[in-house]
């Protein structure tokens, strides 16, 4: 669930190990809600893949790779919601 989308909501905490070189990639709705001439929406599936294609390079590549893949997505069609991406490497 989105944080802060729903009021009285709880969430359940969780660990994760991470390792030197793994990445954390944070977005709004407005990256994976992108839609396209056909309407059909970018989705987090099609995110999820194109990151676990990515090697392990430097956080601004996967960001731009990222913007590239949602504009190419979108074609001619405006963006109707603003999209944020934030990227965390782990050193």
């Amino acid at each position: 669930m989105p944080v802060g989308i729903l009021a009285g909501h709880g969430y359940n905490e969780e660990s994760a190990q991470l390792a030197a070189g793994d990445m954390l990639f944070f977005y709004t709705d407005g990256c994976v809600e992108t839609e396209n001439e056909s309407d059909q929406m970018f989705g987090a599936e099609r995110l999820e893949a194109l990151l676990l294609t990515m090697d392990h390079g430097a956080a601004e590549t996967a960001l731009a790779r990222v913007e590239a893949e949602i504009h190419a997505f979108r074609g001619s069609r405006d963006p109707f919601d603003d999209a944020t991406m934030m990227v965390v490497r782990v050193g």
